[in-house]
């Protein structure tokens, strides 16, 4: 995407610095709704589950982000809500590693609220392996 950005035009001010830390958070997005989707497919082995599971979660995340319009454009209840999106938190940190001058306590704050998305589940733990017609149970359990 950014060989083809450069290719029509586009310019990137804040460097390979700013790319890099855009590409960084684009994966970290991308990772652990990668990981979210990877646990809805173990519980629901099924792949048209999956798949709406995942746009009834990413689209709405995406649409009430400014990935689409200037922030101060939306509403007011789609601003307040923008603060806890994690979305949001990724576009704005990847816009501001890209100006000429980052603000890097702003890019830095908010790549420091991913780990409150960090599912933590202390009773999560695999299950045993239980025989059942040659295999062993491929999925987790909660205690």
């Amino acid at each position: 995407m950014i060989g083809l950005g450069l290719l029509v035009g586009a310019r990137f001010p804040g460097g390979v610095t700013g790319l890099a830390v855009l590409i960084a958070c684009s994966a970290l997005l991308g990772g652990s709704l990668g990981a979210l989707s990877n646990g809805m497919a173990l519980l629901a082995r099924k792949e048209e589950t999956v798949i709406a599971a995942s746009n009834f979660v990413l689209l709405p995340l995406t649409f009430l982000s400014s990935a689409f319009m200037r922030r101060d454009l939306d509403p007011g209840w789609i601003q307040s809500v923008a603060r806890y999106n994690p979305v949001e938190w990724t576009v704005q940190a990847g816009r501001e590693a890209l100006t000429a001058t980052p603000d890097w306590g702003l890019v830095l704050s908010r790549a420091a609220l991913w780990p409150s998305c960090a599912p933590s589940a202390p009773g999560w733990r695999p299950a045993p392996s239980i025989p059942t017609s040659g295999r062993s149970s491929p999925l987790p359990r909660w205690e």
